[in-house]
């Protein structure tokens, strides 16, 4: 049996991502959160974190910060 916690989070934020599963797989903010956690918290997710890195480092090169 799962645990729940609650989370806060600005209403903009939360009202924007609503706007944006509409007509998606996600039947609620709830649902969506947990999908990306769980995908965050994967080793999965250390690959996108790398990747993202990565992305970062080369848009700051580009920008002359590196």
């Amino acid at each position: 049996m799962n645990t729940w916690r609650e989370v806060r989070l600005p209403a903009d934020l939360c009202q924007a991502a609503e706007e944006r599963i509409k007509g998606t797989g996600f039947a609620s903010l709830e649902a969506l959160l947990a999908f990306v956690l769980r995908e965050l918290t994967s080793s999965s997710g250390a690959r996108l974190e790398d990747h993202e890195r990565k992305v970062i480092e080369q848009r700051l090169r580009d920008l002359g910060y590196l």
